[in-house]
């Protein structure tokens, strides 16, 4: 939970640098708050007006004011999270997107490097999409790839990452997980699409090519290998993992 904790921050830079202000404006506010007690400044109010002192007139307003400040720093924090996410996700399916995914990608890469950790990546392409769309409608099409991101999803292990990579085209980043460990990940995945619900006489299965991370491989390297293992099994017949 933490560790899921800790890469939503990184991931969200600008709405975590709101919630630590607006933190630090709470501090304040409390401080504040308790060294001039602005508790018993507003409870003057029930005073005749007459009563009233400057400095505690000029204390409920700072009070008042850090009120609403923090209401909008509030707001602006989760609208900066929306717009994010938003940047950050393919809209049919909720998945993360290209974008999004070469940042995950560099990260991993990145990690494992420095750590000496394995890594893998599945990429998957849905077999005779173009003949789905141009049969049943892209609105078919649009049902059919979002059926098959949340198959995907209930197979995938809780390491895993999913991203729509562009299209029918999805990869799976498998951390921590070395080649022949990610070769079982995708035959199960391969096996699930095929035996998920079939709509409007649409049989969706889809080929599978997979790379494990090597000592001298950059971001596009490791991308290029893994869409030749892709290209392998789509030219050998589809539906199989390479």
């Amino acid at each position: 939970m933490i560790i899921k904790l800790i890469s939503w921050f990184r991931e969200n830079r600008q709405a975590t640098h709101d919630l630590i202000g607006l933190f630090f404006l709470f501090i304040l506010t409390c401080f504040v708050a308790y060294i001039f007690d602005i508790t018993g400044a507003i409870f003057s109010f029930t005073r005749r007006y007459q009563t009233y002192q400057r400095d505690e007139l000029i204390l409920v307003s700072v009070t008042i004011f850090c009120f609403y400040l923090t209401i909008f720093a509030v707001r602006r924090w989760i609208e900066s999270a929306h717009r994010l996410r938003q940047s950050n996700t393919d809209s049919l399916t909720g998945l993360f997107n290209r974008r999004k995914g070469r940042e995950i990608l560099e990260r991993e890469i990145g990690r494992a490097t420095r750590y000496n950790r394995p890594l893998s990546i599945i990429m998957l392409d849905l077999d005779h999409f173009k003949e789905i769309n141009d049969r049943n409608g892209h609105l078919a099409g649009d049902r059919v790839l979002s059926l098959i991101s949340k198959t995907i999803q209930k197979q995938m292990r809780n390491l895993d990452i999913l991203i729509r990579w562009g299209g029918e085209e999805f990869i799976v980043v498998s951390v921590e997980t070395e080649q022949a460990e990610a070769q079982q990940v995708a035959e199960r995945l391969r096996t699930a699409i095929e035996g998920s619900p079939h709509q409007n006489n649409v049989h969706p299965t889809g080929s599978f090519g997979i790379t494990q991370l090597q000592e001298d491989d950059t971001l596009d390297s490791f991308l290029r290998r893994v869409d030749d293992k892709l290209y392998e099994a789509k030219s050998s017949g589809r539906n199989k993992v390479v």
